[in-house]
């Protein structure tokens, strides 16, 4: 079975892209009503339909409002009841072509906070989705746009 219809069988996928990006090791896949999918879930999931292939990381782009939950920055995520805890990010998910590892860290939570006016502010943040042990399910902000 190809990866595509393996992962077209995960419950709440509504499509995958129609073809992976080769240079940065990705592809698109776009879940039904926005929800998240738990990295460790799909991980399981891609491991368990044998196609040899292995989940390196899940990029999320979310739209919400950044706010402070007592030392944290979280993002409210719109249309939910979902708070993502907020983190620097640490590493890509893509890879860069030329040397076949991850793409470098960049300062975009450090900017993001930056425009913390102590009130919640509408963006969509878009990186790694991360599980961090007593904080659940996290994102890591790759890139942000504020919205209005």
């Amino acid at each position: 079975m190809p990866i595509r219809e393996g992962l077209a069988r995960l419950e709440g996928v509504e499509s995958i892209g129609q073809r992976p990006n080769i240079k940065e090791g990705t592809c698109e896949l776009r879940t039904k009503n926005g929800r998240l999918l738990d990295p460790e879930v799909l991980s399981k999931h891609i491991y368990n339909i044998r196609v040899g292939a292995r989940l390196r990381g899940v990029e999320a782009a979310v739209a919400g409002s950044l706010d402070k939950q007592g030392d944290n920055f979280v993002l409210r995520v719109a249309g939910s009841e979902d708070v993502l805890c907020l983190v620097a990010l640490s590493r890509k998910v893509q890879k860069d072509a030329d040397r076949r590892s991850p793409l470098p860290e960049d300062n975009a939570f450090k900017t993001l906070l930056s425009k913390w006016t102590g009130k919640p502010l509408s963006v969509q943040i878009t990186g790694p989705l991360i599980r961090l042990e007593g904080k659940g399910l996290s994102l890591a902000v790759r890139q942000f746009e504020l919205k209005r």
